[in-house]
């Protein structure tokens, strides 16, 4: 069967797009991840978490800093890209890498996770099979579990850029549209904003504790007063 675009290019994703996203320095993108895993992933796991899945863990950067918590007795990761699992074993020494599609994988895993974490794949799924996949995440959850799901902000002043940089994204979210799907699934629901901005050196302190705060000011009231709806602290 003849493959569309969109499944050639997910499939050979690393090839295409790695150097445009960033991924072209192991030890600089590896401290980057370390930081979103300290302070995005962290605070939400608790002490008797053991076993936790990421969707589309790329090069596996993520389950990577994961690894270096020693907390989880069972990482497992899967990506569309064959090419990207093979790299990330090599990378991560993690054997539970799998090439797969996650409509696939799930339903064999009811039950079966105290965490999974899916960071930007939301966006590239078909609008007609974005429930389903929220159910498998919900339905693969242990009781108690937690799913981490991360999407680009279209709240925002890039969020054109966002929308189209990429030719599978399939949908954008903002605030609502992304808590009025994963509301129908999941019994509780919370949107908050991820934390991209570290501070690793003097002129980044001064970029996030000074200029930064003064720039998301102007934003806001630029949308506020253009009736976007989007000055909310919650997106920014």
């Amino acid at each position: 069967m003849t493959k569309d675009v969109k499944s050639e290019l997910l499939e050979k994703y690393h090839e295409f797009r790695s150097e445009s996203i960033g991924f072209i320095d192991d030890i600089k993108s590896q401290k980057y991840y370390d930081n979103i895993v300290k302070y995005n992933y962290l605070p939400n796991f608790k002490e008797n978490y053991c076993h936790i899945l990421e969707i589309g863990c790329y090069l596996g950067y993520t389950l990577t800093s994961i690894k270096k918590l020693n907390q989880f007795e069972k990482i497992e990761g899967i990506d569309i890209s064959d090419s990207a699992v093979k790299l990330a074993r090599k990378y991560t020494g993690i054997g539970d890498i799998y090439c797969a599609n996650v409509f696939n994988f799930l339903p064999t895993k009811e039950s079966s996770y105290d965490v999974i974490i899916m960071k930007a794949v939301l966006e590239h799924i078909n609008k007609e099979q974005i429930g389903n996949l929220l159910k498998l995440i919900y339905l693969a959850l242990k009781p108690g579990g937690i799913a981490l799901i991360s999407v680009p902000n279209m709240d925002w002043i890039s969020a054109m850029h966002e929308r189209y940089m990429d030719f599978t994204h399939e949908v954008g979210f903002t605030l609502e549209s992304l808590l009025d799907v994963i509301n129908v699934n999941f019994d509780k629901a919370a949107v908050k904003t991820m934390q991209y901005d570290f501070i690793n050196s003097f002129g980044s302190y001064i970029r996030i504790s000074f200029l930064k705060p003064i720039v998301k000011f102007f934003i806001k009231t630029v949308f506020l007063i253009l009736g976007q709806g989007a000055y909310r602290k919650t997106l920014f």
